[in-house]
């Protein structure tokens, strides 16, 4: 019968604990960081994704294996309320000029990429905010 007792409270200790630690809500304590927009492929440069900073800026970066897509990453701030995430844009970074030529095979994904291009800032015209669940 004790060690029924022990079970019963070790297990709900435990249901307690995963409850604290999975339940937990987001504020921006712990959304501060880099996450890596939700995909099944890996590589050795970052994919798309976010960097959250505690004074409520963030940044988004587009794919660093699109070769061919002007629009680099685009910033702004966010303001968290539960779990809905608004992002504010006021500007992007993309790629202008530049010329097509002949992707390395193997190491590109595209056949084509941009190259020679300068990366310049363009101010976000619209305040209106993406609004994410998270």
């Amino acid at each position: 019968m004790r060690e029924k007792i022990v079970v019963c409270l070790l297990a709900f200790l435990s249901l307690l604990f995963l409850k604290r630690t999975f339940g937990q809500e987001i504020n921006k304590n712990n959304i501060v960081g880099i996450w890596q927009v939700s995909t099944s492929r890996a590589g050795s440069a970052l994919l798309a994704h976010y960097r959250f900073f505690d004074n409520g800026k963030f940044i988004y970066n587009f794919n660093a294996y699109d070769n061919t897509s002007r629009i680099r990453s685009a910033g702004g701030f966010y303001k968290l309320k539960g779990n809905h995430l608004k992002l504010y844009i006021t500007y992007r970074t993309e790629l202008s000029g530049g010329d097509l030529v002949q992707g390395a095979f193997g190491f590109q994904q595209e056949e084509m990429v941009l190259e020679g291009a300068k990366l310049i800032k363009v101010t976000q015209s619209t305040k209106d905010p993406i609004e994410l669940t998270i």
